[in-house]
């Protein structure tokens, strides 16, 4: 989204009570042509292993550089200080707090008075005393309850109490659907589905391919598909067409015509370099190998070993009686 896109999405914004809920991701990737206000909520944990919940307002053109001089300020003051569970938000003219409703003039002044930079280089930053019981800004996890429950192994571990319902075979998955967990599939609904995958493979030729895309789906799960069915032997009932096989016969005929060509050329290379087999691949900006290979397809043709003796020449070149 181009600056002008952007600021035209938020003068829109400013007939409606909320932004999109996508807005404020928006605004994170972009990097404005001057400067925003961005409310940073973050966690401050120190070398004690205590932790504070801040919010403070950096005035940057971006998110990003809005986290990175946070990061700076914050490690002028504490070197040992690390900030973590950091949030951003960008103030704009259709920002609405849950508390205060939009923004207006009052509260305005008081982002740009609060933010940083400013000329006294104070970071101005309010703690938010966090809730009893909780573990980050974000649960209300009980550490006393967590103590008594501790992690259980084997039969007794919760992952494994509540796994049940969640995991199955495939082998056991073929009358059974995923809702969340596997519940027994419908007959009728199994059936009109099987159906539906026969008359695809039908109309399409027993492709894999074609079926996935007339289905709507993936080619590997098709394959995951034909799996819930294990009544039916796909491969035998439904047998996926031959690969087309190339013409050969073409190919042959075009090989031979090339190699019918190349004969006077290699001829005449071995001439001007006397039956040296490197010179003469050379002047045809050849390989050695390319050229001994092309030697040994035409030595029906003509007998090079004969025409053109050698001691390094090799003897595979012979022509054959």
């Amino acid at each position: 989204m181009t600056s002008r896109a952007l600021y035209d999405n938020i003068q829109n914004m400013s007939n409606t009570k909320k932004p999109k809920n996508n807005s404020q991701a928006e605004y994170r990737r972009t990097t404005f042509p001057s400067a925003q206000y961005w409310n940073l909520n973050y966690t401050e944990r120190y070398s004690s292993g205590a932790e504070k919940d801040f919010k403070t307002i950096v005035f940057a053109k971006s998110y990003l550089l809005a986290v990175h001089i946070l990061k700076t300020r914050l490690q002028e003051d504490d070197s040992t200080i690390k900030v973590k569970a950091l949030q951003g938000f960008m103030f704009h003219k259709g920002y609405h707090s849950n508390s205060n409703g939009r923004l207006g003039i009052k509260e305005w002044e008081q982002i740009r008075s609060s933010s940083f930079p400013n000329e006294n280089n104070v970071l101005f930053k309010i703690e938010i005393p966090r809730a009893e019981g909780k573990t980050n800004r974000f649960n209300r996890t009980d550490l006393t309850l967590l103590k008594s429950i501790g992690f259980k192994k084997g039969e007794s571990n919760w992952a494994t109490r509540n796994r049940k319902g969640k995991t199955l075979p495939i082998e056991e998955r073929a009358h059974k659907i995923w809702k969340g967990r596997w519940v027994e599939w419908d007959p009728s609904l199994r059936q009109a589905a099987k159906n539906k995958l026969i008359e695809a493979l039908v109309k399409s030729g027993n492709n894999r391919t074609h079926t996935a895309k007339y289905l709507g789906i993936q080619r590997n799960c098709l394959y995951k598909l034909f799996l819930k069915f294990s009544e039916v032997d796909w491969k035998s009932d439904y047998p996926p067409p031959s690969p087309p096989r190339p013409h050969s016969g073409y190919k042959r005929a075009q090989s031979e015509t090339l190699l019918r060509d190349m004969v006077p050329k290699l001829d005449e290379a071995l001439s001007k370099s006397g039956g040296r087999r490197a010179k003469a691949a050379e002047s045809l900006n050849l390989s050695p190998s390319v050229f001994s290979k092309l030697l040994r397809s035409t030595k029906d043709k003509i007998d090079w070993y004969s025409k053109y003796p050698s001691k390094f020449a090799n003897k595979k070149y012979v022509k054959k009686s």
